[in-house]
């Protein structure tokens, strides 16, 4: 739960030690470890908020702790499932600092990083800029497009105590 920055310094020296270093793992891990602590902290409120009672009735019904997950409980969770999906996909996608920091191979560079090619030191190439932007941020908004209403039903799921 800590600013990337607060933590790109000890895992460049883990990756260097390991031998990630310029690989598209280590990014891989950087933000697998920034994004789980907020993705448990997110879902642990949609856990909360499910009455236990549910996962009973559905073993007095018959249902298996495992077939009670999966068929009572996860439909329950999907919106927060959704929601924390996003908000990881979004995050890691964006990620700036890390592939910055960890890829030396500018040829292995996501395309957030990539669009900082276009801004010079005396020029600023804004057509090439924003046509880029525009087909970066294409993924983030079709998958939001996909998973919106999860999304909103997620958000007010997990804004009401009840």
């Amino acid at each position: 739960m800590l600013s990337p920055i607060v933590i790109v310094i000890p895992l460049y020296e883990f990756m260097i030690a390991a031998g990630l270093l310029d690989t598209y793992l280590s990014v891989i891990l950087c933000d697998v470890a920034l994004a789980t602590p907020i993705a448990i902290w997110l879902l642990h409120g949609f856990l909360l908020g499910i009455p236990r009672e549910l996962e009973e009735a559905a073993m007095v019904d018959g249902c298996s702790r495992l077939k009670s997950l999966w068929h009572v409980i996860l439909p329950v969770v999907r919106p927060g499932l959704a929601m924390t999906a996003i908000y990881t996909f979004i995050h890691a996608w964006s990620d700036l600092i890390f592939p910055l920091v960890m890829l030396t191979d500018d040829s292995k560079w996501p395309v957030t990083l990539a669009l900082t090619r276009f801004v010079g030191e005396n020029v600023i190439r804004w057509d090439y800029l924003m046509a880029a932007g525009v087909v970066t941020t294409l993924p983030a908004a079709i998958l939001f497009a996909l998973v919106q209403k999860h999304f909103t039903r997620g958000m007010i799921a997990g804004a009401v105590k009840g």
